[in-house]
Formats: structure tokens, sequence, C-alpha cells
């Protein structure tokens, strides 16, 4: 499916929400695969921690570069040297990634002792091969990351979600087929196979506007260093977030075997809502905000950035109210069964509801986040997210001590809290114009309603946990159309209008 470029913000959103919902099912398949496999042991525990600490250092560094690469990238398209301008900054940063890879696979005994400081020798040894194998894989996440940022402001966001979706088909292929004979190392296989088929897809996907030129590759040195002051900031801030997860992974070691591992699973349903919804709406968004700034348009960046928020709590908190009061069943759901026990659900259910109600506060914060480097403007960002660091880190401790799994991703939720209040609050500094919209303050009053009615549902213990799963959300579902119909009528009326033309025609 491709999503036009000519099509409006919220239909291509739209769109890619779709796509993404439709694509994370074998998402879900992987770790539901992983978990009948393996459970959650030490051993899950040494490869969730070395694959995370994998992709979580690449993407303080791509991450931060896919921003820079978009703005500049759309900027040389109006020159007609996109291309150019992509050969060079893949040849700098597979440079980059190769080095990173070396330097990685030397120091692998040393950052398994910072990883995992609670693990004993035997396991920190496994940690240090398990990120020695992994490390392969950084040069073909380089030059994916790169690709998938270039489609992005080509407008072309479908391969860039089928990213995932090709990843989790190689290790339900790997863990199924190679369990037996290997173990634990067929997760390390699918990690390697699935990235590099990504690396390989991306290309594929964007042959029709790039062309790859040996002879192109004139390392120009003042572009590398415009980016570079673009997204240096960046990377400090984006590496506050993943050394948040590095934390909580460290500290769920401390606790009991497994609980690692229940933090990878739990984190498959958070990331779940976050992908499909979160991170579809930031990525149509962000191209629209740069144009929108290139041609002054502040009042146009407010109006899409006010709607962005709005229109993803409205999707998300209903999602996150019936999620939060029922996670045991949902997880119960999709993992017990095979090795994943009582003790494993327990652990998931717990760190889940900690994780869970901070998604709402994660879209501000990055929508928010975007509008920031939309006005070029990354230190505001960095120093909010190196604050949130030591928020995170302090109740990692305090929390962790007292309430277990769910003490750890509080503190994250919490720390996502301080960054989304802070960096919404100071986007006056930039554009005056942005403001909470009336109707999302009005629109909690429901979600306070639906969020009673799913807790009395949850602590009635007589009724089937699947019928008071279903009840609640049909709840919640029927509590927010009414308020929308009081206080909002026209989301209602565009959303019938997407589905049936016939609806806008009556409404004008």
């Amino acid at each position: 499916m491709h999503i036009k470029a000519g099509q409006s913000m919220y239909k291509n959103t739209a769109w890619l929400i779709i796509l993404s919902v439709a694509l994370k099912g074998i998402g879900f398949i992987n770790r539901i695969v992983i978990a009948y496999f393996f459970g959650t042991t030490i051993k899950t525990d040494i490869y969730y921690i070395a694959s995370g600490f994998i992709d979580g250092l690449s993407s303080i560094i791509l991450a931060s570069l896919s921003v820079g690469i978009i703005s500049i990238y759309i900027k040389e398209q109006t020159n007609g040297n996109s291309s150019k301008f992509l050969t060079n900054i893949l040849a700098f940063v597979e440079l980059v990634m190769f080095a990173l890879t070396v330097g990685c696979y030397v120091t692998a005994p040393w950052l398994s002792i910072v990883l995992a400081p609670n693990l004993d020798s035997l396991n920190l040894s496994k940690l240090s091969e398990y990120i020695s194998i992994l490390t392969i894989t950084i040069p073909f996440i380089g030059a994916g990351s790169v690709i998938s940022a270039a489609l992005q402001a080509e407008n072309h966001f479908a391969p860039v979600k089928l990213m995932g979706t090709i990843t989790s088909a190689v290790s339900i292929l790997s863990v199924a087929i190679l369990s037996r004979s290997l173990g634990e190392k067929a997760l390390c296989v699918s990690y390697i196979a699935g990235n590099v088929l990504n690396a390989v897809f991306v290309f594929i996907c964007i042959r029709k506007d790039y062309l790859f030129k040996i002879k192109d590759i004139k390392l120009n040195k003042n572009k590398i260093i415009n980016l570079l002051n673009l997204t240096f900031p960046l990377m400090i801030g984006l590496a506050a977030h993943e050394i948040n997860l590095m934390i909580d992974k460290s500290l769920a070691t401390s606790l009991t075997a497994g609980a690692a591992s229940a933090l990878s699973y739990c984190s498959v349903l958070y990331l779940f809502l976050e992908n499909t919804i979160i991170n579809s709406i930031v990525t149509v968004l962000y191209p629209n905000l740069v144009k929108h700034r290139a041609e002054n348009h502040n009042k146009l960046i407010a109006k899409e950035t006010g709607k962005a928020v709005y229109y993803t709590e409205l999707i998300l908190i209903p999602l996150v109210i019936v999620t939060f009061f029922f996670s045991d069943t949902i997880v119960s759901l999709m993992y017990q069964r095979g090795k994943f026990d009582a003790a494993s659900l327990s652990l998931t259910s717990f760190a889940l509801k900690g994780y869970i109600i901070g998604l709402p506060l994660v879209a501000i914060r990055d929508i928010a986040t975007r509008v920031y480097y939309a006005y070029d403007d990354t230190k505001i960002p960095l120093r909010i997210n190196l604050m949130s660091v030591c928020v995170n880190i302090f109740l990692d401790f305090a929390l962790g001590r007292v309430l277990g799994i769910m003490g750890i991703t509080l503190a994250t939720t919490i720390s996502n809290g301080f960054s989304a209040v802070t960096l919404f609050k100071l986007l006056h500094k930039h554009n005056n114009s942005i403001r909470v919209n009336l109707i999302s303050l009005i629109l909690l009053l429901a979600y306070i309603s639906a969020g009673c009615i799913c807790c009395m549902l949850a602590l009635n213990y007589e009724t089937h946990r699947m019928a008071q799963l279903s009840a609640s959300a049909a709840a919640v579902f029927i509590i927010e159309l009414l308020f929308l119909y009081l206080f909002d009528r026209k989301t209602i009326t565009a959303a019938c209008g997407y589905i049936n033309p016939k609806c806008r025609e009556k409404d004008k």
C-alpha cells in the first residue's frame, strides 16, 4: 500500500495507523512464540539486555540523525541534490557504525558488567558473548535508518512500518526452527537476520527516488558539520531516554530472575500502542512542521500540533484505561502457555501497569519535541531530557524497593511525564499560538468516569475476567462517544465522512 504525498496529513496518519495495526499482529505472534519456548528466565534476560543495548546505542545515534537528515533532505530536494546528499550521509554513517561495531566488540566484557552488575561471572560471560555476536548488525541498522529517513522525507511511510514486520517474521521462523538445536542463541540468529533483511528491503523501496553512485561520495565537511550541529544535542537527549531503559533492565536483574524479560514482554503491548498511534502521527506530522516552518506559517504549526495532541489522546486514553485495569487478563491471553507460568504472568502484568499509564504523556512529549526540532531547537529538549534521567534514576531506586518491578516502570512513567509537561509548557518560546484545547480538558471528565467504571468491574471477582474486560471496553467507548456528541460533534462527523462520503455531503 502506498501513502500518497498529496493527501492531507490526517488521511496519511489514518492510513498509517491502519497499516501499523495490521502489521503489528505479527509482532505479537513473535513475542508469543518466544514466551512459549523460553518463558521468563535468566537466559532470556541476558538476550534482552544485549539486544536492548545494541538497539539503544543505535537509536541514540541514528534516531537523532534521522531527524536532521529529513530536514536537510527536504531542503536539498529543491536543488535536485537529494541523491548526492543521501549518498554522502550514508557513507559517513557507515564509517561511524563500523567504528562503533569494533569498539563494542572489543569492550564487550566491560560493557556486560556495566549493563548487568548483579549477574554472576558465568552469566556475565554469556552476556559479553551475546553483545559480541549482535554487534555485527550495527552497520546494517545504520544503513536501514538512513534510507528510512529518506523514505519519510519522500512521504513513503508504509515501507518504514514494514521494517518491524520483517524482523518479527524472521524471528518467528528462527525460534520455531532453531530453538531446539541452538536454544536461546536462536534469538541472536533471528536478530541478525532481521536487521540485514530490513536494510535490503528499504534499499529496494527507495530505488525509484535514489540512485547510489560511488563517484558521488565526496564527504562535504560543511554539510556534515551542519548535520552534526543540528543532531548532537538530539543524540544526548535521546541518550537520556535509552539510558532510562537500560537502567530499568539493570535494576530489574537485582529483583528476581526473569524480571528483565518481563519488561521486554510487556513492552510489546506498550510499544504496539506507541508505534501504531504515536509514531504514526509523529512520522507524518514532522515533515509537515518542517515545511510550515520554512514558509513561516506559525499558525499552521500551532493548529496541526494542537490537533495532533488532541486526536492522539482521544485514541490513546481509552485504551490505556482498559489495559491498566485488566493487564493480567491481557497478558494471560497473550502469553500464558508453554513455559510462561503464573510467576511470569504476575511480573509482566505489574510491569505493564507502570508503563501503560505513561503512554499519553509520551505522546505529548514526542509531539512537543518535534515542534522544537522544526524550529531547529535541540537545546531545550536536551536539557529537559537530561533532567528526566536524573528523575528516573532517583525514582527507580526509591520506587523499585517498595513496589518491585512496577516501581521501576512507574519511575519511567513519572520521568516521561516531567518531560512532557515541561516541554509543552516551554513551547511558547517559539510559538505563542500553541494552546491546550478546552475540549481536551472537558474530555478528561469522560475518562475519569470511564476509569471509575473499569475499576468497579475489575474489582468484581465473581464475574469472568474476559466478560469484565469486554464490558469495560464497551463502557469506555460509549462514554467517549457521548462526550464527543455533547462537546465535539465535528470529530464524529469527520470520522463518519471518511467511512461514508455521504455523511460529509449531508453535513455541508
